[in-house]
């Protein structure tokens, strides 16, 4: 089930359930220099812990994530939408449904696929070159993070659909991909770019970690 947080409203505050009425969504083209306060940006958060691999804190992310947003100067500019144990047929649904501007994916990965969910609760890999193929078609989506381990090169392939992308460099943890989104959300919030929000999230992990985090460009057309 997808739900939504809209900060955005003013009379409600932050307000839990899927959003009925009309959003503000003025989407951004590529890489906007800073968030701007006049401007709605969308972030749909992907979240899959199939039942057959190591449980994942990805509650735990998403909390860390909406409070790091919620203090910023431009908070209200954003509209958080979820949906929980992703499964492979609901990400085109969900696209359709939020039309991100950051795709934000919580899971696992492997050197070649990231994983969703079966009906049944199970694993399902989802090939990079497929998912980059299916994220071209979707207009304004500007970036999209994989928090998931061994996730660099399926970044890559995704950044060369949709303009840029976030990859790690071999396994991450829990407190790593907690971390970083808590970081990197605080700093566009505050009206960071893309690339020095991210600076700013790899310098943070930096402080405890030898993590390796990538922000990878379109390399081809």
């Amino acid at each position: 089930m997808a739900s939504a947080i809209n900060f955005g409203n003013n009379n409600a505050g932050f307000q839990a359930g899927i959003i009925n009425g009309p959003v503000n969504t003025q989407f951004h083209h590529y890489i906007p220099t800073a968030v701007s306060p006049q401007a709605s940006t969308n972030i749909l958060i992907m979240s899959s812990d199939p039942r057959n691999t190591d449980r994942l804190r990805l509650g735990t992310e998403r909390r860390e994530l909406e409070d790091a947003l919620r203090d910023t100067r431009y908070g209200k500019s954003f509209n958080l939408y979820d949906i929980w144990s992703c499964r492979v047929r609901d990400i085109t649904r969900v696209l359709d449904r939020y039309e991100p501007n950051i795709l934000h994916f919580s899971g696992h990965g492997s050197n070649s696929a990231i994983f969703f969910e079966r009906d049944d609760g199970e694993a399902i890999a989802v090939d990079k070159n497929a998912l980059g193929a299916l994220l071209r078609t979707q207009k304004g989506l500007d970036l999209a993070i994989l928090n998931a381990c061994y996730s660099r090169d399926q970044a890559q392939a995704i950044a060369d659909a949709v303009g840029y992308a976030v990859g790690m460099e071999g396994a991450i943890d829990d407190e790593e991909a907690i971390e970083f989104s808590r970081e990197f959300y605080r700093a566009l919030g505050d009206g960071r770019s893309f690339e020095d929000a991210f600076e700013r999230a790899q310098l943070a992990v930096g402080l405890t970690s030898n993590l390796r985090l990538h922000l990878l460009k379109r390399t081809q057309n």
